[in-house]
């Protein structure tokens, strides 16, 4: 998990939290009647029971949408890498193609070279 994300976990995990123990703290030392504070305090329950839907639905949405991201990503990269592993394939065959050809040219003129001073010294003699 990458920073960014351990921090955004972070940051709503406190929240929640935050946010609970606020709210049942507010609850407690305001004057109220016990029927009021229960139903103040199933109220809050309520409420916060929304958020954290509407918060778990968000983070869910958003980890879909960076997981087709990443696999998307994941995949131009390896097209690239396989375009580029091509590239250099071609290339390398190339240049031991015309190594090879250099040499077989190379031999022949020397073979060629090597008959001719024979020859020349076969009718100096």
């Amino acid at each position: 998990m990458s920073e960014e994300q351990m921090s955004t976990k972070d940051f709503l995990t406190g929240a929640i939290v935050g946010g609970v123990v606020g709210a049942a703290v507010a609850l407690m030392l305001a004057p109220k009647s016990g029927k009021e504070l229960r139903e103040d305090l199933s109220g809050q329950v309520e409420t916060i029971k929304g958020k954290t839907d509407g918060w778990r639905e968000f983070a869910t949405e958003k980890g879909t949408q960076l997981a087709s991201q990443a696999a998307e990503k994941t995949k131009q990269v390896r097209d690239f890498a396989v375009q580029k592993g091509s590239q250099l394939k071609d290339s390398a065959v190339q240049t031991a193609q015309q190594a090879k050809d250099k040499a077989q040219t190379d031999m022949e003129n020397v073979n060629q070279q090597s008959s001719n001073s024979g020859s020349s010294s076969s009718v100096g003699e």
